[in-house]
């Protein structure tokens, strides 16, 4: 199983923006996040409460050839069609993305080490002279079951809806106001182009 690419700039934060909603949705449960990696995208789950309860997803492009992909290069080979399925604390995959702000190249490599997997980014700096920091994230390699397990949940045939958000940090710091008075947040929308969160 192998797994190496490097992070596309812009990209980059916009997946720290994803991993530090869904770290904030889970604070005080369990913290933990699945990341399913293809050639073709990178779902990110968030299910507090076990995965028989609510849960939410991000499904990002890998390599766009109009640049618009998480990464620029891409190396995934397993004997899972390619796929790849890692159990992460969400916290600490942000603190290594919030790391790579300061650098100017990311690579993220998986490795073993110790008898330990670990989602190491090696963080390329802009200072003089340039140093290679890197950040091991402690990750638990799921198997073909475990991965074939986690859906994307069902959603309704129709009406189909498709709904752009605001900026995910306008949507968070709304969802962290809401938080402290229910447990459970609604999210509508209409056809007219109208969200609202209650």
């Amino acid at each position: 199983m192998r797994l190496r690419g490097t992070l596309q700039k812009e990209s980059q934060r916009r997946l720290q923006e994803v991993v530090k909603c869904l770290d904030r949705m889970n604070k005080g449960n369990n913290n933990t996040c699945i990341v399913l990696l293809s050639p073709e995208s990178m779902s990110i789950v968030s299910s507090p409460g076990g995965f028989n309860e609510a849960q939410a997803w991000a499904t990002l492009t890998t390599v766009c050839p109009d640049g618009l992909g998480v990464f620029s290069q891409l190396r995934i080979e397993s004997m899972q069609d390619n796929r790849i399925g890692l159990e992460v604390e969400a916290s600490l995959l942000v603190l290594a993305l919030k790391s790579a702000d300061a650098g100017e190249q990311t690579t993220i490599k998986l490795r073993n080490k110790d008898g330990r997997a670990l989602l190491s980014f090696e963080i390329i700096t802009q200072s003089i002279p340039m140093m290679t920091v890197i950040q091991d994230v402690p990750v638990k390699v799921l198997s073909a079951q475990q991965v074939d397990s986690v859906q994307e949940p069902a959603a309704a045939d129709s009406p189909t809806v498709r709904l752009m958000s605001p900026p995910i940090k306008s949507l968070c710091t709304v969802v962290e106001r809401l938080k402290c008075l229910d447990q459970r947040i609604l999210l509508r929308g209409n056809m007219n182009g109208e969200l609202e969160i209650g």
